[in-house]
């Protein structure tokens, strides 16, 4: 079953195959604007590299939602036996309470780089500082591991929370550009708190990305930016308000061609959506610990022009 949400519009299919629309039948073949003004077909794409997705393992402590994530690493792991990944993102609300030590000894046994993304169940029961904490050292393993790696520094002083610590990052895997962004208000005890926030203050959240696509070079393929958020890039109810829409258009637009992909988490459903205005596409996959156990599998190919972005959820069988 497919739910339809609010604009832009995001389809939600539970346990079901998503990709994004630069994926969708046919599409591969479509000329960008830059061929159709050439005149010259757009070659047929190759397959670049491919990566690895586990989004909402929720742990806490021992049981289930650790067993799940256990699970999950081992099916990736097979996975990158069989045709390696690149990395593995991890999407935010990795774990709080109990289970910060063990969630981080489950993911050392991935056998690729692993990225945790900060989420928002750990800045909501104040254990925000308990990320930078347990997954700091990954983070800084990181960067003997990944090329071009960038980090935010932490804490930012903030107007309204006093300081915020923020893990926004960037690296390049074969010509893509990958930034990961911190989006979760911290906002604690309200519903604003399940919105996103654009921390636009100096050494925040946007003014980090913008610094990341201003250090591009202007020569490199289209849609060759990958978003990496626990909260999706997404506006309406629940997402980013008109003010904030008004902020990213005028602020991104410029650097549209560049935007490729965000891969997000937070719905605890496999989704797909899009922001038509800046011509990216959104996916969002499902949490490991709630439905069928699942990650997904993205393969990143490219054409002479742009980079085309594919991907697959996987139910993952846990014994």
């Amino acid at each position: 079953m497919r739910v339809y949400l609010a604009v832009p519009l995001i389809s939600v299919a539970c346990g079901s195959s998503s990709a994004p629309k630069s994926a969708r039948s046919g599409d591969s073949a479509l000329p960008t604007a830059g061929s159709a003004d050439s005149g010259v077909p757009e070659s047929e794409p190759v397959e670049v590299f491919r990566f690895g997705i586990i989004a909402d393992p929720h742990v806490t402590g021992a049981g289930d939602h650790l067993d799940r994530l256990n699970a999950a690493v081992t099916h990736l792991n097979a996975a990158h036996t069989d045709a390696p990944l690149a990395f593995v993102a991890v999407l935010g609300d990795i774990a709080w309470g109990g289970g910060w030590d063990v969630s981080r000894d489950a993911l050392s046994a991935l056998t690729m780089p692993w990225v945790p993304i900060q989420g928002d169940n750990p800045i909501q029961v104040g254990e925000e500082i308990g990320f930078s904490t347990t997954f700091g050292p990954q983070l800084d393993a990181l960067a003997t591991q990944l090329d071009g790696w960038q980090r935010g520094s932490i804490p930012t002083p903030d107007p309204v929370y006093g300081e915020v610590w923020l893990t926004n990052l960037a690296f390049e895997v074969q010509g893509v550009t990958v930034v990961g962004l911190d989006l979760n208000s911290r906002e604690v005890g309200t519903i604003l708190g399940e919105t996103p926030d654009l921390f636009d203050i100096p050494g925040g959240t946007l003014p980090f990305f913008e610094s990341v696509l201003d250090g591009l070079e202007p020569d490199g393929l289209d849609a060759r930016v990958l978003m990496l958020t626990h909260m999706p890039m997404l506006y309406g109810l629940g997402f980013f308000d008109l003010d904030e829409v008004a902020v990213l258009e005028e602020r991104l637009s410029g650097r549209a061609d560049l935007l490729g992909i965000n891969h997000a988490g937070h719905l605890h459903a496999h989704a797909e959506g899009d922001w038509p205005e800046l011509g990216f596409d959104v996916t969002v996959t499902d949490a490991t610990w709630d439905d069928d156990n699942s990650v997904r599998l993205v393969t990143v190919s490219a054409t002479d022009r742009r980079f085309i972005w594919t991907s697959e959820p996987q139910v993952v069988h846990t014994r």
